[in-house]
Order: C-alpha cells, then structure tokens, then sequence
C-alpha cells in the first residue's frame, strides 16, 4: 500500500512541476500577466475527458491552456 501513495505523490509533484513550468513560460517568455492564468495540477485523478477510446486517451495527456 505504502508503494501506492508513493507512486501518488511522486506523480503529483511532477504535475504540479509541469503546471508551473508552463505558467513560468507563458508569464516570462510570452509576456502573459499572471493575473490573467489559473493553474490547476490535477492529473489522472480530475481528468478533463474520460480516456474510453485511444483518441481521448491521447487528447487527456495534452496541456489544456
């Protein structure tokens, strides 16, 4: 079990490094105000789309901006 959570916490913390890398980019090397951006981390536990069929499976993993 113990296994488990660590799989979970470790994916999360690369969510949430990845969410952060993208609002860095878009703030610093494309000018965003970041007042403007919500970023949420929440991987494959809240996903955007059921993964039913490989072309959704492919359209989950995408960065929604």
């Amino acid at each position: 079990m113990i296994a488990i959570w660590e799989t979970f916490v470790k994916n999360m913390i690369l969510l949430k490094s990845r969410t952060a890398s993208v609002r860095n980019y878009l703030i610093d090397k494309m000018g965003i105000d970041s007042e403007r951006l919500l970023f949420q981390g929440r991987g494959e536990y809240e996903p955007l789309i059921e993964n039913t069929t490989p072309l959704f499976k492919v359209q989950k993993e995408e960065s929604r901006i």
